[in-house]
């Protein structure tokens, strides 16, 4: 076996590897068997590592010793033998499907294309002039300033679609750690809006969201009494634009028993109307409160992976897949004359918005633009199965809010095809991003586990009942999940004697159709 015994500097020893003092010299022993354990080979190896520059290479030129790039080789398959390298990590361009909840998964992502209707009015020409001087993804620009714009402008202008559908909408961008630049996205909105209205941005942005009661808190009217004894309302405002950059704890919180902030961030995007009965109950009329969240792909996946929650949480967010490659080493801050020139055009804008909502607050689309939504319509209505589905559910109202958002953005009188080519655009790359998220995933937590399972080999239906147990009602429903969301397929296997053939099931590789 190999033993490091300890010696004061300057005893004998071949190989030393300086510590200080006492100086650790590695000899050969013997255990009984003769074959080191795997700790002594660790031992001995770190050892190695530490030897100084003198030492080494005294070390390397005496003969029958093995090169130094083999024995970085060797210690490395040793380190492979205690934690092997998951293959996620080593080829994130072909992820690997989960197999445990105690697995880690990197998800490769790539994200859409913007599309250039995107692009179009101050949105577009803003993103253009900031984009040299940040690493941050175009997407991801237009992810923090479309809400941002549209939650200064207020709740009055809408567009009718089935109710009232004012600028207000919600984004998460979804990302790596490192090369989703989702903070750096926030940073020239964040200077643009600074410069419209610092007061107002510096106290109606904030972070931290917990609990709803503490939401509708910071947006209700705060009664007291005065000294004759009267009740008092003081008017608060109602604007409110949340920016989390720890998006994985909102949806966390969501999930526990008793939080109502997944009820109440959906009463903020429907109505803004918020209320709590509780012993001291809260409540808040016209509420103009617009989220954007950032995430990484594997928090998404963990924290949002069933159809209900999606239904009632998801699918009231635009969700921008978001990596870059820009590298800026050497890169300068915007120009504050940059920023200057965007405020003062985004004043004027909101300035003018301000003015319509004086004479009527209902945008209305003009003749070619109703044709084209009629179009747009019956598209974004069509029905997908599974966990995309449920994402996708509410595009009509989506879209309709992006395309008034353009049109405020164009200090237009009413809402044009390029406003609605523009919001199209931006619906398609959270369409892409979506698929690009969550395929294979089907929205059911048995037909997850299902597809896990098919993950090793085709496997027959009685099989799936020695690995969970489950009615074989649910087993037939989550595997009808599965068929259809083109995910599995299923194959009649003759008996080799009497007796009906049996099912045999297997999964098909590719996102869902």
């Amino acid at each position: 076996m190999v033993r490091l015994i300890e010696k004061e500097e300057g005893g004998a020893g071949k190989h030393t590897a300086q510590f200080g003092k006492p100086t650790r010299i590695i000899t050969p022993g013997s255990n009984g068997n003769g074959k080191p354990t795997m700790g002594e080979l660790i031992a001995a190896k770190l050892a190695e590592c530490r030897m100084t520059l003198k030492e080494r290479t005294r070390y390397l030129n005496e003969p029958g010793i093995t090169p130094l790039d083999k024995r970085i080789t060797n210690l490395q398959s040793l380190m492979e033998l205690i934690a092997p390298v998951p293959d996620e990590w080593k080829r994130p361009s072909e992820p690997k499907t989960e197999r445990g909840n105690s697995s880690i998964y990197l998800i490769s992502l790539t994200p859409p294309a913007l599309g250039k209707a995107a692009y179009h009015g101050f949105a577009g020409e803003f993103i253009r002039a900031v984009s040299r001087y940040t690493e941050a993804t175009d997407a991801g620009i237009l992810a923090h300033l479309l809400p941002a714009v549209g939650t200064y402008i207020g709740p009055a202008p809408h567009v009718w679609g089935g109710d009232e559908q004012p600028a207000r909408i919600n984004t998460a961008l979804v990302g790596p750690t490192s090369t989703g630049r989702k903070g750096t996205s926030y940073a020239p909105v964040r200077l643009l809006m600074e410069k419209v209205d610092a007061d107002f941005w510096n106290e109606q942005c904030v972070r931290g969201l917990s609990s709803g009661e503490g939401l509708i808190a910071k947006v209700s009217d705060k009664r007291y009494r005065d000294d004759d004894g009267k009740e008092q309302v003081e008017l608060v405002e109602k604007r409110l634009y949340v920016v989390e950059s720890e998006f994985s704890k909102v949806l966390a919180q969501t999930r526990r028993d008793g939080n109502i902030l997944s009820q109440v961030l959906r009463e903020t995007y429907d109505s803004g109307n918020l209320a709590v009965l509780t012993r001291n109950p809260l409540h808040a009329n016209k509420a103009h409160i617009s989220i954007t969240g950032h995430i990484t792909p594997e928090e998404l996946r963990k924290r949002l992976s069933e159809v209900e929650m999606a239904n009632g949480f998801g699918n009231r967010f635009l969700w921008f897949a978001v990596h870059s490659d820009k590298e800026l080493p050497d890169g300068d801050p915007i120009p504050s004359r940059v920023i200057d020139q965007f405020a003062k055009r985004l004043q004027a804008i909101c300035k003018h918005a301000r003015r319509f909502r004086l004479a009527s607050n209902r945008f209305a689309r003009d003749e070619l633009a109703k044709s084209l939504w009629e179009t747009a319509y019956s598209n974004l209505r069509k029905a997908r199965p599974g966990l995309q589905g449920a994402m996708l559910a509410r595009g009509e109202s989506i879209v309709l809010r992006l395309s008034l958002l353009y049109a405020l953005l164009d200090q237009s009188e009413a809402i044009r095809c390029e406003h609605i080519e523009a919001a199209l655009a931006v619906w398609q790359y959270n369409v892409d991003s979506v698929e690009t998220i969550f395929k294979q995933k089907s929205g059911d937590a048995l037909a997850d586990k299902l597809y896990r399972l098919l993950d090793r080999g085709p496997m027959m239906t009685k099989d799936f009942h020695t690995h969970m147990n489950v009615s074989s009602g649910e087993l037939r429903d989550a595997l009808g999940c599965l068929v259809e969301m083109g995910l599995a397929k299923m194959t009649k296997v003759p008996q080799k004697g009497p007796g009906r053939p049996s099912e045999q099931w297997e999964r098909i590789e590719g996102e869902t159709r």
